[in-house]
């Protein structure tokens, strides 16, 4: 999922728009495959999915998945990459989806999966009919989607209603308008509350219905000055606002611009370009500015444009301090790293591992216990930890029969109870479906391999697509001496 959706939402884009990006297209095949071998090999018995392969299947999670491989069904016979989608998958789990709507307690949870069979054939509209005589009580998001779905279905009076309803609901502050929800009914890192999600699908009906609302230009210049850096928080984010993008500008002739753009700082002209369409993805990459330019005090930025088209433009400020001690955070997560040295001892003919707190260095071929406690005081969803190895460790991902004195985790028998753990180049990766406002320990074995004196990074929990609820450890030294 971490690449298939995004993969297929870039194809979408760039077809829907009539543009070309070789240095991503070219990727964009392999991407696609893989991210279908996975979603394939990861739906359930039952035809659904869940987070990961081998957790309970639900019917967000489901529904969008779903909705991944019916666009990628839709959008790849309008492109040059020769793949096609298993409509097999689609109909089984489109029959599974449509199965778990009885069991839905989350009317916003509900309204998201019509929404995603309103792109099927199967969508009945008395589906329809039941959220919206629940409309006063659903969230924006929910109203939007409800809305799209009616259009498919083709049904405008109820639409507008949905639609003059959002509009009342707007956020308008310093000249920009957003969407978001401010009940009790979800927390703020609940997609169902997400401001950026909620003004994404707005923006989609805005543009599907009123071209020339002046709450477009606004809405687009909130979503703009709240990246983060290049992208919005997550791709989850960044696709859904990409998407209403792609929805608003196909519909527009923004996509023609014939201007001239010029920046300058303090009089300098540090950028002069002539924007068409020709060169409109790949003219507008980051512009750096160098320290040399710079000065103490005051600096003045002047951007000018001549010429017909729409200019949009963010800044970000960038820096980087001296490496000291980094201290713990705690922004929503508590985080505690404890190493133990293990060694080798027989017991009854059989080979177990004492461990003992790790207090000093360490030597080549001594084997590490990794011991993550994480706290937390509310109940969260798509939760992970990343912790970095060492530079001169290696983790052990076949530790299934490891027998630890005393550890209830490694106690002879493997106890695989988290959603999934991936070991890649540089960190392991532990996820959890479900935080339920309690303390977890995590566990995992490193191997030290190379002499040395190594810095270790904090390691780091976070909700997958809500980071800024997070929290850390400090960072520590690892000494490894050469073996005896």
């Amino acid at each position: 999922m971490a690449r298939f959706l995004p993969s297929v939402m870039v194809s979408s884009v760039l077809n829907k728009l009539e543009l070309s990006y070789p240095s991503i297209e070219k990727d964009l095949p392999k991407y696609i495959n893989s991210g279908l071998m996975v979603l394939y090999k990861r739906q359930h018995d039952d035809n659904g999915w869940g987070w990961y392969e081998n957790d309970e299947t639900t019917p967000y999670m489901t529904a969008y998945i779903l909705y991944g491989l019916i666009e990628a069904d839709r959008i790849l016979p309008e492109t040059n990459i020769n793949i096609k989608v298993d409509k097999g998958v689609i109909r089984r789990g489109t029959d599974s989806l449509i199965s778990q709507l009885p069991e839905i307690e989350k009317d916003s949870e509900k309204v998201y999966a019509l929404y995603v069979l309103s792109h099927t054939d199967k969508l009945k509209l008395e589906w329809l009919d039941e959220m919206f005589k629940k409309r006063d009580k659903l969230t924006a998001i929910s109203k939007a989607m409800l809305l799209l779905a009616y259009e498919k279905m083709e049904v405008e009076d109820k639409a507008k209603t949905l639609y003059d309803m959002l509009m009342a609901e707007k956020i308008e502050e310093n000249g920009y308008v957003h969407w978001g929800y401010a009940g009790e009914d979800f927390y703020w890192w609940q997609w169902e509350a997400d401001e950026l999600e909620t003004t994404a699908y707005v923006l989609r009906v805005m543009a599907h219905r009123d071209l020339n609302n002046p709450l477009i230009s606004k809405a687009i210049r909130w979503l703009i000055i709240n990246r983060t850096g290049n992208y919005w928080r997550s791709t989850k984010a960044s696709g859904k606002i990409i998407y209403a993008f792609s929805d608003y500008l196909s519909r527009t002739d923004e996509m023609n611009p014939n201007y001239l753009f010029t920046l300058k700082l303090n009089g300098k002209e540090l950028k002069k370009l002539k924007v068409t369409k020709k060169n409109l993805l790949e003219g507008f990459s980051v512009i750096t500015i160098k320290d040399e330019d710079i000065k103490s005090g005051i600096n003045t930025i002047e951007i000018k444009k001549d010429g017909p088209g729409t200019l949009y433009y963010s800044a970000t400020f960038t820096y980087f301090s001296d490496r000291g001690d980094i201290s713990p955070e705690d922004s929503g997560f508590k985080v505690e790293r404890r190493y133990y040295l293990l060694k080798k001892q027989v017991e009854d003919n059989k080979l177990i591992y004492v461990k003992s707190p790790l207090t000093g260095p360490v030597k080549s071929g001594d084997e590490i216990l990794v011991e993550l406690e994480v706290s937390g005081d509310k109940k969260y969803n798509y939760f992970l930890l990343e912790d970095y190895f060492p530079s001169g460790c290696e983790p052990i991902k076949d530790d299934k029969h490891y027998h630890i004195q005393g550890d209830d985790f490694y106690s002879g028998h493997y106890r695989y109870w988290y959603a999934g753990r991936e070991f890649r180049d540089e960190m392991v990766g532990i996820s959890l479906r479900n935080f339920r406002k309690e303390q977890y320990t995590f566990k995992y074995l490193l191997r030290a391999q190379i002499p040395g004196i190594f810095e270790v990074m904090p390691a780091k929990a976070y909700l997958m697509y809500y980071p800024a609820l997070s929290g850390r450890t400090g960072n520590r030294e690892l000494v490894i001496n050469e073996a005896q």
